[in-house]
């Protein structure tokens, strides 16, 4: 009998296990859970940015991390009335963090998984901190400012598919300035 967990139900020990799946790469126990070509599009950032190394994918935000070598972040959070929570993960040190918390009046969880991200990365003799220093380093990106940017053609392309005003509607709209 498999369990659907409900957002407002997932705890500690679930979203732990959310973040094995992303940190295995859609695998999960030895079971491949999602094909490694569906996890790639997952975290690509699509158009109009697309390929970016930094912008929101389908359902996770990327990043590069300046605190760890400019490698790729990845991040999903969520809340709710009375609670907040963030999972940020790094797949290339096979790293990852989770904090829940049980207030929404503060952005504490994202600064104490940050934090803990850069703690278990920097401190010296930590598998972690010998896995950053294995890596090529990388350049920083500009981080995207959030805002939408239509693709270059939309334009046209809705004038393509523009149905034409009837007499009526014309009319009517002529009375508007432009």
């Amino acid at each position: 009998r498999r369990r659907v967990v409900e957002a407002e139900e997932a705890g500690a020990a679930d979203l732990a296990r959310v973040l094995r799946f992303q940190l295995g790469a859609g695998t999960v126990d030895g079971r491949t859970l999602l094909d490694r070509m569906l996890m790639e599009q997952m975290r690509t950032v699509p158009a109009p940015r697309a390929g970016a190394p930094a912008g929101y994918a389908l359902g996770v935000a990327r990043s590069r991390w300046r605190q760890g070598g400019y490698l790729d972040l990845f991040s999903h959070g969520g809340g709710g009335n009375g609670f907040l929570s963030d999972m940020y993960w790094v797949p290339d040190l096979q790293l990852g963090v989770v904090v829940l918390t049980n207030a929404d009046d503060h952005d504490l969880q994202s600064t104490i998984a940050l934090g803990l991200l850069h703690d278990l990365v920097t401190e010296p003799g930590s598998v972690y901190h010998d896995r950053f220093l294995a890596l090529s380093p990388r350049e920083d990106v500009p981080e995207p400012d959030g805002r939408f940017v239509p693709p270059p053609l939309l334009p046209a392309l809705v004038d393509e598919l523009a149905v034409p005003y009837s007499r009526q509607q014309a009319e009517r709209w002529a009375a508007y300035p432009e």
